[in-house]
């Protein structure tokens, strides 16, 4: 779980992940959604993600990297007047893990998000969190 925000419109938001690690493997797959606000401006990307990890489970810290895609819906209110959309999404993240406990740590990444829309921009966020680590190593 995290906090973070989309850089360009400083747009504050928080998230939630899950990453299952493949045993004896360097890949993950993490699944996610976040949400994003600012002045009735309001993005919520969720979706999957493959990563690449750098580390063995046993290691203080982690790197990883990966992209993948799913969906992002926003929406804007101005006054009364409501506008939603919702469009498919790409995603990437590159990011690090440190633990500070057995099963626990803090980390930081860098996402990017783009909806697959003609209209589209390409939002970069930075996020920084807590993560608990549940089941083997």
């Amino acid at each position: 779980m995290g906090a973070g925000f989309i850089f360009e419109d400083r747009k504050p938001g928080a998230g939630a992940s899950i990453i299952y690690r493949i045993p004896r493997k360097s890949v993950a797959v993490e699944t996610f959604v976040d949400y994003f606000s600012k002045s009735g401006d309001s993005q919520i990307p969720v979706g999957i993600r493959l990563l690449y990890v750098s580390s063995s489970a046993k290691q203080k810290t982690m790197g990883y990297m990966g992209g993948g895609g799913g969906m992002g819906y926003s929406r804007l209110s101005q006054d009364f007047v409501h506008q939603s959309e919702t469009h498919g999404l790409l995603t990437a993240v590159f990011g690090v893990q440190a633990k500070t406990a057995p099963r626990a740590g803090l980390f930081a990444e860098a996402v990017m998000y783009r909806l697959l829309t003609s209209n589209a921009t390409t939002d970069l966020a930075g996020r920084v969190g807590f993560f608990l680590r549940i089941g083997g190593g």
